[in-house]
């Protein structure tokens, strides 16, 4: 089955019975593959965002997962940015195959701080982007440079 608007508005009305809840872990399984260990006061969940070019997906997952020895500058600047943080917000951006992850986190003294990161789910071009609270590209997984791409550049600034 195709992911559409539609679809995906109904995958992400399943995760928004979740919000808030914690971000415990973050892991790369694949290059294209991103889970999130998430828990909250009622349960523990794994969420599992997939950047592949055919079966991209986001989905609560019940397996345990091999993860790697060392994991990607992404999700470094992942875990410095949202691990230990709280989802508070996840919403679908219209009808597009757009996720908006709005995360709450305190920095070293103690200030709240919130990105977002947006999950794109669009067949080839998946992505996920994260954001500061200022708007600014922080990074993405896949980057795309100017060169590329003249008419959508996903550059850190």
């Amino acid at each position: 089955m195709a992911l559409d608007g539609l679809l995906m508005h109904r995958i992400v009305a399943e995760l928004e019975l979740e919000v808030p809840t914690k971000i415990h872990k973050i892991y790369n399984l694949s290059e294209n593959e991103v889970l999130f260990h998430l828990r909250s006061a009622k349960s523990r969940k794994n969420l599992l965002v997939s950047l592949h070019s055919v079966y991209n997906r986001i989905q609560f997952s019940d397996r345990v997962y091999t993860t790697p020895e060392e994991p990607s500058h992404f999700v470094m600047l992942l875990r410095k940015h949202c691990e230990d943080g709280w989802i508070t917000e996840l919403k679908q951006l219209g009808l597009d195959r757009v996720v908006k992850m709005t995360v709450m986190q305190r920095n070293d003294l103690g200030d709240s701080v919130t990105h977002t990161l947006y999950i794109e789910l669009m067949g080839k071009y998946a992505n996920l982007i994260l954001v500061d609270d200022t708007g600014k590209i922080v990074d993405a997984l896949k980057r795309i440079p100017p060169f590329e791409n003249t008419k959508r550049t996903i550059q850190p600034g």
